[in-house]
């Protein structure tokens, strides 16, 4: 899940297979307005995942958090609680609340058929006594529906102790680098599953480990985000990460998507050891293809266990 109104759904969290998710949600939105009601008000078209997030963040601001989550979740989209639920589903289930939630994009990347975007930011939790703040950071896939609206599609945050320093929102009006360009290169040339990343991704682990396996993957400043960890904002950093929190050897993807351009792409699904019987926890990946030639590189990970785990001495 997002952000730390996370911690109201914890306690729910299923322990599953690999197989299954035993989450079911079925109440019905407890404000006065439908559902549909609800959802309708997201009407902006923003231009890239990066300015959706703003747009999203601001609707918190001005309707509270819980309506804000209705409108622009998209109807498949996923949250983690840690486990992966629905998150129409999981929100209509919130409580009316003041308490705040903010939170901005510090670093984000759209496609370039601008149909799949990723952002990845910090984020504050408030209680409307001001007796608890919580601080994390988020990682969220977007997807452009038909009909142009700009959608989370994959939502998962971590909570951590509050950092020395927060890094800087995404100036939108000078950024560069945040929306890829519109190739030339016949798209067959672009078009390699993202699925089949994963599982190389995988196979490598499983015989390398998870830090060696990052090495070969992933790119120089991949972010990792970790339950109860400082974001890792480097290689090194993020290697370093996943040698003290230690995962599992084992990773099932369970659903993977890509852009029409195939330059941006995504998966999540379960990590632990062969031989369990239940998943240490689930992780969501980012990947990218910087040229048409050239392999598919992790450029943002996070990892939320499903049962504690002590860190490697």
């Amino acid at each position: 899940m997002r952000r730390v109104i996370v911690t109201r759904w914890l306690a729910l969290a299923c322990t599953v297979s690999f197989a299954e998710c035993g989450l079911t949600f079925a109440e019905q939105p407890k404000s006065g307005e439908s559902l549909d009601e609800m959802r309708s008000g997201a009407k902006q078209t923003p231009r890239s995942a990066a300015e959706a997030e703003y747009a999203f963040a601001q609707a918190a601001e001005q309707i509270g958090t819980r309506a804000a989550f209705l409108q622009w979740f998209a109807d498949d989209g996923v949250m983690c609680t840690p486990q992966p639920a629905n998150a129409i589903e999981t929100v209509t289930q919130w409580p009316e609340s003041k308490d705040t939630l903010v939170w901005y994009p510090s670093q984000s990347y759209t496609a370039g058929s601008n149909d799949l975007g990723y952002t990845l930011g910090p984020w504050t939790y408030r209680s409307a006594d001001g007796k608890q703040e919580v601080d994390g950071t988020v990682l969220s896939v977007w997807r452009k529906l038909p009909s142009g609206a700009w959608r989370v599609v994959m939502d998962c945050g971590v909570p951590h102790a509050k950092p020395a320093s927060l890094p800087k929102g995404i100036d939108l009006a000078n950024a560069e680098n945040i929306v890829g360009k519109v190739e030339t290169s016949p798209v067959a040339e672009w078009t390699t599953p993202v699925a089949a990343a994963e599982e190389q991704f995988a196979m490598s682990v499983a015989k390398s480990g998870l830090p060696a396996t990052l090495q070969r993957f992933a790119t120089a400043d991949v972010r990792v985000l970790y339950t109860g960890a400082q974001t890792a904002e480097s290689l090194e950093a993020a290697s370093a990460l996943l040698t003290q929190h230690v995962v599992g050897k084992t990773f099932r993807h369970v659903f993977t998507n890509q852009s029409a351009d195939g330059s941006l792409g995504y998966a999540w699904g379960y990590v632990g050891n062969s031989k369990a019987a239940k998943p240490t926890a689930i992780y969501v990946s980012v990947w990218r293809k910087f040229k048409a030639s050239a392999p598919w590189q992790l450029v943002a990970q996070t990892y939320q266990p499903l049962v504690e785990r002590k860190p490697k001495n």
